[in-house]
C-alpha cells in the first residue's frame, strides 16, 4: 500500500498547481465526509486577472455542529487569513496578485493548509476531495488536476428562472452534489438554509415548467449571500414596532446590449413632465453613504466620471444617486415598485429622522 500522502506534500503539489492555473480557474477543495456544510477551501481569480483570491468556510456556510470557535477564528488571523466584511462569521479571505511568484503560491499554499491542519484540524490531505472548472468565455469546463493527488467532487448549482427572472436574481437555486455512488440535491430556502428537494429529479423528467440555468459556484455563492442578508434583514424588520416600513433597495438600472455588445439604454421612459421632479426626489434625499469619483457612462463611452455613486433613503428606500443621473439624461425610470412609491408621495419628500438613518446605514451596509 502506497504511504498516505503528508500535509508537505500536499502543500507543494497545491503550490505547483496553483502557479500553473489557466486563467478563469475555480478551485474548491471540499472535506469527503461533510462536502456541504463542513470545511471547504475556494481558489480563484478575480474577473480583471490580477489577483489570486482564497476563502476559507466561515461560520454561516458551516452546519452548527461545524462551527468554528472564537479561538480558531483568531489561529486563522494569526494564520494571515481576514473576515469578509470585517465578520467573523463571513468567509476568511487571503489573496495575491496574478500572476503569481513562485514564493507567492507557496505562501498561499501554506495558508490552506494551516487552515486545514491546524484550524479546521484534519488528519491528512486524503480527507479532502476537489472540485475544478475553467471558464473559457464561451462555456465552463471541467479541469482535471491529479496532480493534487485528491479525488473529485463535482456540485452543480441551477438558477430556477420564471418568466421575468434572471440568474442573479432567480426564483430559486438549487445544487446536486455527487460523490463517488452518492448524489445529493438541495434547495435554498428564503432563510438562508440548504434542504432536501426532489425539484431537480422531476426536471430530469421534464415535470416542472421553470427554466432550470446551470450558474456557476461564484454566481450562486452570491445569491446565496443574498439571500441570507435579507432573511437577516427581516428578522432585524421584525423586531420593529407595528408600522414601521421595511426598508427596500432600489434595483441599478438595467443594461442592455445590442448585437455589437454595446450597451443600450432600456426603452422605458419617464413622461416628460415627472422627470424634473422625479429627479429632484432622487438628488435631494438625505445621504447616508458618500462615495469618492464617479462612474463612466455605460450608455456613452466618450463620457467618463459622471455616474454619481452616493446612497440616499427617503427613510422607506434606498437607492444609488445614478438613478437621478439615468433618470435625468436619457428619462429612464427606477423599477416600478419605487417609482409608484415617489408617486404616491407626489414626489414630495419629507424630513427623516435620525434613528431611521441610522437604520438605513445600517441596511445599506448588509444590502
Amino acid at each position: 500500500m502506497a504511504p498516505l500522502m503528508t500535509w508537505d506534500e500536499f502543500g507543494a503539489a497545491l503550490a505547483d498547481t496553483l502557479a500553473r492555473l489557466p486563467d478563469g480557474t475555480l478551485l474548491t477543495l471540499h472535506e469527503v465526509r461533510q462536502p456541504i456544510g463542513g470545511d471547504y477551501a475556494q481558489i480563484w481569480q478575480d474577473s480583471d486577472g490580477l489577483y489570486l483570491f482564497a476563502e476559507l468556510a466561515g461560520n454561516r456556510d458551516r452546519a452548527a455542529d461545524r462551527q468554528l470557535s472564537r479561538a480558531q477564528q483568531d489561529q486563522l488571523r494569526a494564520a494571515g487569513w481576514w473576515p469578509l466584511e470585517d465578520d467573523p462569521d463571513e468567509s476568511w479571505r487571503g489573496e495575491t496578485f496574478w500572476p503569481a511568484t513562485t514564493a507567492e503560491t507557496r505562501y498561499l499554499a501554506e495558508r490552506i493548509v494551516a487552515g486545514f491542519r491546524d484550524v479546521f484540524r484534519l488528519g491528512s490531505p486524503t480527507e479532502l476531495a476537489y472540485q475544478a472548472s475553467v471558464d473559457t468565455g464561451h462555456r465552463v469546463e471541467p479541469l482535471p488536476l491529479p496532480e493534487l493527488g485528491l479525488e473529485t467532487i463535482r456540485i452543480q448549482y441551477f438558477a430556477r428562472l420564471g418568466p421575468a427572472d434572471r440568474p442573479d436574481r432567480p426564483k430559486g437555486l438549487l445544487r446536486r452534489i455527487r460523490s463517488g455512488s452518492v448524489t445529493i440535491d438541495e434547495a435554498l430556502h428564503r432563510d438562508g438554509h440548504w434542504r432536501p428537494t426532489d425539484t431537480l429529479e422531476w426536471a430530469d423528467i421534464g415535470e416542472i415548467d421553470d427554466e432550470l440555468v446551470p450558474v456557476r459556484p461564484v454566481e450562486a455563492d452570491q445569491v446565496v449571500r443574498w439571500w441570507r442578508k435579507l432573511a437577516a434583514q427581516a428578522a432585524e424588520d421584525a423586531k420593529l414596532p407595528p408600522g414601521t416600513p421595511r426598508m427596500r433597495m432600489a434595483a441599478a438600472v438595467d443594461q442592455e446590449r445590442d448585437a455589437s455588445g454595446r450597451a443600450v439604454p432600456p426603452t422605458t421612459r419617464i413622461h416628460d413632465r415627472e422627470r424634473p421632479a422625479l429627479v429632484a426626489y432622487l438628488r435631494g434625499a438625505p445621504m447616508i453613504a458618500a462615495a469618492w469619483g464617479y462612474d463612466p457612462d455605460p450608455f456613452d463611452p466618450d463620457r467618463a466620471g459622471v455616474v454619481p455613486l452616493n446612497f440616499r433613503t427617503d427613510g422607506v428606500w434606498v437607492w444609488s444617486e445614478s438613478l437621478a443621473y439615468f433618470a435625468e439624461r436619457y428619462g429612464i425610470p427606477p423599477e416600478p415598485d419605487f417609482l409608484r412609491h415617489m408617486a404616491q408621495r407626489s414626489y414630495r419628500l419629507s424630513d427623516v429622522d435620525q434613528e431611521t438613518l441610522d437604520r438605513a446605514v445600517a441596511f445599506l451596509r448588509h444590502a
